[in-house]
């Protein structure tokens, strides 16, 4: 019975935004600069939404598909007489044979993979600029710094050096 099976749990990330935050701090103590930490992170990992969302229901989205695509291909199988051990190989496919997985489980490691990777950097940049802008008395603005590679959105390439004013963010020296 399917109806049981829990498979992609949320990940506790309440902790990432206070982590990075205390990195900001280490990295501004290395030029001599004694920042705060806004006592607004310990909210952002609940309260922060990606692409319209909150990380848990991002993951709770994924778990729904995953469990849809599993039933269907399981209801497939057996529609088409297919043996339990055929049904198996269906959904998780031979992963000794080199095989990553069958189409269910492909796309929901593609898509946990997408989340993860969004949610982090997500959570890490509200974590940043949030102490960064705690600590707006002793810092003049900000340096976007893209990581410059073949996966580099070309927005990302123009406002890589680019420097804004704290805390309102205005461009200096550019119009981006």
């Amino acid at each position: 019975e399917l109806t049981d099976l829990v498979l992609i749990p949320a990940p506790d990330m309440a902790d990432l935004p206070a982590t990075e935050a205390a990195w900001v701090q280490g990295m501004l103590a290395t030029v001599s600069v004694e920042a705060v930490i806004p006592a607004s992170v310990a909210t952002l990992a609940a309260s922060t939404l990606v692409q319209g969302a909150t990380i848990g229901a991002w993951f709770a989205k994924l778990e729904t598909d995953t469990r849809f695509q599993i039933e269907r291909t399981v209801k497939n199988g057996v529609a088409l007489g297919r043996t339990n051990a055929q049904l198996a190989r269906d959904v998780v496919g031979i992963i000794s044979q080199g095989d990553k997985g069958a189409e269910p489980l492909k796309v929901t490691r593609r898509n946990a993979t997408a989340i993860v990777r969004t949610a982090t950097n997500t959570l890490a940049n509200q974590a940043r600029l949030a102490t960064f802008e705690a600590n707006s008395d002793v810092l003049a603005g900000v340096q976007q710094q893209s990581t410059l590679d073949g996966r580099t959105s070309d927005t990302c390439i123009a406002y890589s050096g680019k420097v804004w004013s704290l805390p309102e963010y205005n461009p200096v020296s550019h119009s981006l």
